[in-house]
């Protein structure tokens, strides 16, 4: 016999009950509610549990749920073994296959996936091609700058690089191997077929809603707009322009002598006074590590600014600096913070101002080679901690005659009398008269006091600029600093000696060969070395001033950052035949130059850094934008009939990083993972 009806309905009532109960004290794989099909299946951060924390990325590999994972990790282990294919919407998500069978998933913000056929790990709901998951995220929507090494990639794919596929019209699918951040394996991701973010919002959970993609106001594009709302967020900080950097400098050494003149094309204030001068000064310069007193509140930012060689001076290496309490690293190495180095396209380095920089241009004229002699050299100190002085007596005593006009193995005298070493009282500029010497022999011994990388000072330079080929004893990576690959010489070790000795006397009756050694003169410097000269177009204590002004900016705006939210760095618009259309925002400054640019730009930009850096250089020039080296290459003669991109590099990087170091970015794949962790990044470009 059946139960009476009423029985019956409040039975089942019970067991609803029941099974509601037991579905809310669920552990953390138990995420999903069966809800039939088509239903909206929620998981919210309560879920997750408030061990987990919020991503710096949105891609990242993605395991079980055990505490103190990533709530991307937590929730990778939900999916089972399931279908190839995932539809994505949403906000910064994706689902891949990771290629043992089972689908996983990662999500920034919020995603509302399609999935296919997936199953929950222990089988509590199983998900239909029409099903709809919601995660909500809450409010954790972290848009710190990601500062990670550009060059560490990450597995899945973003909701830029999602953007950027769809709106270039390529496909995002098929097989394409990336790194997985940092585990060293990779992971293949086949069949995922991306969408754009659904253009509505979308109410989570505990009611939050997450905005849809934000729009430029009527009348408005989304160009216009973010430009506007980046050029008022700039309004807000300070105006170095207006309100100048000031350094209370230490001014013992001619070297950083800096005229009022010098400082004119900076492009913002800067001003250097005497020590203790100032109350409150934005950062004090030492020459000395013994002089440098860390911490006190009426210093600013401490630099320390040197161009001696570390091997003879220790103490002022780089990272004995920072032990000290030094804040800026001004030195001879390009991976300093601002690099004072020895050349410029004029010649002109330190105090060597007025007429001692006559005919020291580096792309000067080649002279006709009179002396008798081999090679030049001014070399004075034999007390050098490397092997130069042994260099000089090695070359000799292989038969390449050698006029060295300094006191250590003295072979030749100045025109005007029996002069060791430079007395400018009586034979004028010691430049003028090197440069001279130079022109004239074949060969400019650029023999080093020390051999260590970077340390490469005028002794080559003014070898280039006289049109002789320099023979080096000094930095193993001189090729770095050289206009062309065959334009010099170098003696590694002491062994080598009778192997260039020999090279030297094969150039010296072969004139061809020794004429393509000089052919860089006529056909030009390479873009590498162009890039590098061009480190001087704006002088030192200039690009001091800038990175202390950089400094400080980066200081106010953190600040600025915890009760304000920053412009947009995305914007999606509607075109006229209905299509969606997405910018992005980039802040990008020439280097040498203080100010960012906001340049707003499309997914098609984004899509390589072919395109990234076309799309730069383009917009540069709609600006109207000047290099900052085109007046001192044109001042060098120089000549310069077209410029465009050589590096584009995240800011941070030194000056060794981006020249030479490489690739920033493996592939196309890294650069949109790291625009996609890094809103609004901030990049320099280096123009040739």
């Amino acid at each position: 016999m059946g139960l009476p009806r009423p029985w019956f309905i409040l039975l089942l009532l019970l067991c609803a009950i029941a099974i509601v109960a037991h579905q809310s004290a669920a552990p953390v794989t138990h995420f999903f509610s069966q809800s039939g099909g088509g239903g909206r299946k929620v998981v919210t951060l309560a879920d997750l549990g408030t061990s987990l924390k919020p991503p710096r990325s949105s891609a990242a590999d993605l395991g079980g749920s055990e505490e103190g994972q990533s709530w991307q990790e937590a929730l990778g282990g939900l999916f089972g073994a399931g279908s190839n294919q995932a539809d994505f919407q949403g906000d910064k998500r994706e689902v891949f296959n990771k290629g043992d069978g089972t689908l996983k998933m990662a999500v920034d913000r919020l995603g509302d996936v399609s999935s296919g056929e997936a199953e929950v790990s222990d089988g509590v709901a199983e998900l239909s091609g029409d099903d709809e998951v919601v995660v909500d995220w809450g409010l954790l929507t972290d848009q710190t700058e990601d500062h990670s090494d550009p060059k560490s990639g990450a597995s899945g794919v973003t909701e830029l690089e999602s953007l950027v596929n769809q709106e270039s019209g390529l496909a995002a699918g098929g097989k394409r191997t990336t790194d997985s951040g940092g585990l060293g394996e990779s992971t293949k991701r086949a069949g995922a077929v991306l969408k754009q973010p659904v253009d509505r919002p979308i109410t989570g959970a505990h009611g939050t809603v997450i905005q849809k993609p934000p729009k430029p106001p009527q009348g408005s594009t989304c160009r216009e707009w973010m430009t506007d709302e980046w050029e008022r967020w700039e309004a807000g900080f300070r105006d170095f322009r207006e309100q100048p950097v000031r350094i209370s400098d230490a001014g013992a050494r001619s070297w950083f002598e800096t005229t009022r003149e010098e400082l004119q094309g900076c492009d913002i204030g800067c001003e250097m006074h005497a020590a203790g001068s100032l109350d409150a000064p934005d950062g004090t310069t030492e020459h000395w590590v013994g002089e440098v007193q860390p911490g006190l509140p009426s210093s600013g930012l401490v630099t320390l600014r040197n161009v001696e060689s570390f091997t003879n001076y220790p103490s002022i290496a780089n990272p004995q600096a920072r032990t000290a309490g030094v804040d800026i690293l001004s030195n001879f190495r390009l991976d300093s913070d601002v690099p004072h180095v020895y050349f410029s396209w004029s010649g002109c380095v330190f105090n060597l101002r007025g007429n001692d920089c006559n005919g020291l241009e580096i792309m000067g004229p080649v002279h006709k080679k009179t002396a008798k002699a081999a090679a030049a050299a001014f070399i004075s100190n034999c007390d050098a901690k490397n092997f130069r002085t042994a260099a000089v007596k090695g070359l000799i005593e292989n038969g390449i005659a050698v006029s060295n006009f300094g006191d250590c193995v003295h072979t030749a005298d100045l025109p005007g009398g029996d002069v060791k070493g430079y007395d400018e009282s009586k034979y004028g500029s010691k430049y003028h008269n090197k440069l001279v010497q130079f022109q004239t022999h074949k060969f400019a011994l650029a023999f080093e006091n020390s051999c260590e990388d970077d340390y490469v000072t005028e002794k080559f330079f003014h070898a280039l600029a006289a049109g002789s080929v320099p023979v080096v004893v000094g930095a193993p990576n001189t090729a770095h600093f050289a206009p062309a690959p065959n334009s010099y010489l170098q003696i590694a070790s002491e062994g080598e000696i009778p192997v260039v000795a020999e090279k030297m006397r094969y150039l010296m009756e072969n004139e061809t060969a020794y004429a393509e050694m000089l052919a860089w003169k006529t056909a030009g410097p390479s873009d590498a070395f162009k890039a590098l000269m061009d480190l001087q177009a704006v002088h030192p204590t200039c690009r001091l001033c800038q990175h202390v002004a950089y400094r400080l900016r980066e200081r106010e705006e953190a600040a600025w950052r915890q009760t304000h939210a920053p412009p947009p760095c995305y914007c999606q618009e509607t075109t006229e035949k209905g299509e969606k259309r997405s910018s992005y925002t980039l802040l990008v400054r020439e280097r040498g130059l203080s100010r960012f640019r906001p340049l707003v730009l499309d997914a098609l930009a984004l899509r390589g850094l072919a395109n990234l850096e076309a799309a730069v250089l383009e917009e540069f020039k709609r600006l109207g934008h000047e290099p900052v080296w085109m007046k001192t290459r044109a001042a060098a003669g120089v000549k310069t009939t077209s410029w465009r991109v050589y590096k584009l590099y995240p800011i941070g990087l030194t000056q060794k990083q981006a020249l030479f170091g490489g690739r920033v970015w493996e592939s196309d794949a890294d650069l949109l993972n790291y625009l996609s962790r890094n809103p609004c990044p901030k990049f320099e470009v280096v123009f040739v």
